[in-house]
């Protein structure tokens, strides 16, 4: 009995060890167990951050004005300046001190835009 526990132990620690990080996404576990796959197919924890950044939908306080024929949302707490993708709906609120909600592509710099609320 004893040696059945033990080898059940042992075959159970050894799949817990081999399939839990594995199916968690922990990188580099498939060259770790012999199952390299092409590093390309493999998002980065880089790749992952950008996705969640991008998804995430987060509120900027600005002013809107027009820069190189665009117009762009000049951010007041940071002092960055952002491309924004719904243009019609900015270019209501030029020179204004504005709200804009939407999620953030840190590649393009641009605030994909779900509404903008002007500030009174």
């Amino acid at each position: 009995m004893k040696k059945t526990r033990a080898s059940y132990l042992f075959w159970a620690a050894l799949v817990a060890a081999l399939v839990l990080p594995w199916a968690a996404g922990a990188a580099g576990t498939h060259d770790q167990i012999g199952l390299a796959q092409n590093p390309s197919s493999q998002p980065t924890a880089q790749d992952n951050s950008q996705r969640n950044d991008q998804n995430d939908v987060k509120t900027f306080t600005g002013t809107i004005s027009k820069s190189n024929g665009n117009y762009v949302l000049e951010e007041s707490t940071v002092g960055g300046t952002y491309g924004l993708d719904d243009q019609k709906t900015a270019s209501n609120y030029e020179g204004k001190k504005v709200v804009v909600t939407g999620t953030y592509d840190s590649d393009s710099k641009t605030i994909h835009v779900q509404k903008i609320e002007e500030l009174a």
